[in-house]
């Protein structure tokens, strides 16, 4: 998640990702009534005091796969989407609100670990 737009390092702003591919877009032509996956990744902060090191939620998505092309869609929550606050206090990346082609990378991972 601590990649792409929104995301800064050495000044310059992310444009790769591991979940999302960024290059391909926005997309407007998703397939309607695929099965959809809701994404909580947690992390921890390391600039906070050993103990206050927990597991935290940071982000949330939505993960959609159409069953007859094994391509993936995800959706960045926008502002009418409970998960924005919570992710824009992450990272704002000024395209919330879409649904994006997921990488390859990402489909591959996802295969791996969710069947059916």
């Amino acid at each position: 998640m601590w990649s792409g737009p929104g995301t800064f390092v050495n000044g310059v702003e992310g444009t790769d990702g591991f979940i999302v591919d960024w290059g391909a877009g926005a997309v407007t032509d998703r397939p309607s009534g695929l099965r959809l996956f809701e994404l909580s990744f947690h992390v921890r902060y390391a600039n906070r005091p050993v103990r206050q090191q927990a597991d935290h939620l940071a982000y949330v998505v939505s993960y959609a796969v159409d069953p007859e092309t094994g391509q993936g869609y995800v959706y960045l929550p926008g502002e009418s989407d409970a998960p924005y606050r919570l992710n824009t206090t992450a990272i704002y990346r000024g395209c919330e609100g879409n649904w994006f082609r997921a990488s390859a990378a990402w489909q591959t991972a996802f295969r791996t670990f969710v069947r059916g």
